[in-house]
């Protein structure tokens, strides 16, 4: 599916309205191109509280802004909502609080606004060492979470969860350093990739007036190894 921006309402001047504009943009696409089997779209917002409720707030914002619009490409703003988006949000709580939110206030706040509740799915679930208390307790909150998470729930809105994030961030500051499942660190039981080496790219480098060119580049690829919330995303989802 095609997601818009990260946590909207976090960054920048947080304007709903230009979440709305890329949906536009990309409805007119659409429309010149005759594209019959349009993709859903992701609005992802932060956990935040917002009109009572955490993450949800901020895609009715949208939802507001949408409806100002006569049309949304050539469909209306409410055929528009109803059919093609997706809440996405960025849990962090623990499993039992997880579940409560999407069986009890999440429901609950579509149904108190009349808004017929649209597919949902988790794009940041996890926790920190910091948050949960130890590398054990985090994979123990992890477990909980993904338990919490299954799909079809939710009334049959939960389309799903991902994980955040792969590897733990010893450059980053606060709580994100400890999220991850895996740690940069050689493990023998866990080889991947058995040896740090540097890998050949390409990415592209932009003319102010839109052109662009392939530029050669190396990336560092190091070891990891697995921390126990690797496990726990292991366990939860490995073939029955």
């Amino acid at each position: 599916m095609w997601k818009i921006f990260n946590e909207y309402e976090l960054w920048y001047d947080r304007n709903p309205q230009h979440v709305v504009t890329v949906m536009t943009w990309l409805a007119e696409w659409e429309a010149r191109n005759s594209i019959q089997n349009a993709l859903p779209i992701m609005v992802c917002t932060s956990f935040g509280m917002d009109d009572g409720i955490e993450g949800a707030g901020y895609l009715k914002k949208v939802r507001d802004a949408m409806l100002q619009k006569p049309k949304i490409g050539n469909h209306t703003p409410v055929d528009f909502r109803n059919n093609r988006i997706v809440f996405a949000t960025n849990p962090q709580n623990d499993g039992p609080d997880v579940q409560d939110y999407l069986n009890g206030r999440l429901l609950n706040y579509w149904k108190s606004k009349g808004i017929p509740a649209p597919p949902v799915m988790f794009t940041e679930l996890g926790s920190s060492i910091e948050q949960t208390g130890g590398e054990r307790e985090q994979a123990d909150w992890m477990t909980r979470q993904i338990a919490a998470s299954k799909p079809g729930s939710s009334e049959g809105n939960l389309l799903g969860a991902c994980i955040f994030l792969d590897e733990e961030r010893p450059w980053a500051s606060g709580a994100e350093r400890t999220f991850g499942i895996t740690r940069f660190r050689p493990d023998s039981t866990w080889p991947y990739p058995p040896q740090n080496f540097e890998a050949q790219t390409k990415f592209p480098v932009w003319d102010p007036k839109g052109w662009y060119w392939q530029k050669d580049a190396t990336y560092p690829v190091e070891q990891q190894a697995p921390k126990m919330n690797y496990q726990s995303v292991a366990n939860a989802w490995k073939p029955r």
